[in-house]
């Protein structure tokens, strides 16, 4: 979530000029438009944060810029002659704070403070039962999953759901090899398509399978 914040506070260690500062016209520049307005982002894809900035006096190449990305101040960012504000990184797995601040000629100055979280998304494969396997209807079907998440270091954090219809039937953790090892309850005769489905807070993972359900034998033993 990206927000924007005019009030004063104490600038990180190394920036040009204080937060929020008034100078002697008290005319601040305004920082708007500021994007993208999502908070998660898949680690390893390019971030452009954008903003346009404005003054009520001052002409756009007359204002300062700068950027600090989790405390330290960084470069690589740049401000168009409209006042249109560009700055491109690669994200990096895990929450990060960038502050963005602009001072005028006279001293006043604004920020914007913009955070985001990089996330991998977690892996899911169902290795039993196979596709297509056979289960006699009312039997119960054991299943083998197979999860991980490169943001997570212990697999047994990891808890997956398996879904019949959007409805959830049976939920299990991982073991230390990251294996969800149990078993579903059993089906009526047909062809049931089962989803199972992984989450870690910020992105979800699913694989399906489908299976056949036929009838029991008849063993001809009529009770006589």
């Amino acid at each position: 979530m990206f927000l924007v914040l005019l009030t004063a506070c104490s600038a990180p260690e190394g920036l040009a000029f204080r937060l929020g500062a008034s100078g002697a016209d008290g005319v601040r520049p305004e920082i708007t438009e500021i994007s993208p307005s999502g908070d998660v982002i898949e680690t390893g894809a390019s971030l452009v944060a954008t903003a346009r900035i404005t003054h009520a006096t001052d002409a756009a190449d007359a204002l300062t810029v700068a950027l600090s990305v989790d405390g330290g101040e960084v470069d690589g960012h740049q401000l168009g002659a409209d006042g249109s504000w560009t700055w491109t990184t690669e994200v990096t797995g895990g929450p990060h704070e960038a502050i963005l601040l602009v001072a005028d000629t006279d001293g006043d100055s604004a920020e914007a403070i913009l955070t985001w979280t990089g996330n991998r998304s977690p892996e899911v494969d169902v290795e039993l039962p196979a596709e297509g396997a056979a289960f006699f209807e009312g039997a119960p079907i054991p299943t083998e999953t197979a999860v991980s998440d490169a943001d997570v270091s212990d697999p047994r954090l990891l808890e997956v759901q398996w879904l019949l219809d959007g409805v959830v039937i049976a939920e299990g953790k991982a073991d230390s090899d990251g294996v969800v090892r149990l078993s579903l309850p059993g089906q009526e005769v047909g062809e049931p398509t089962f989803t199972v489905r992984l989450e870690d807070g910020l992105g979800v993972a699913e694989d399906t399978v489908t299976v056949e359900i036929v009838p029991r034998p008849d063993t001809g033993d009529t009770g006589a």
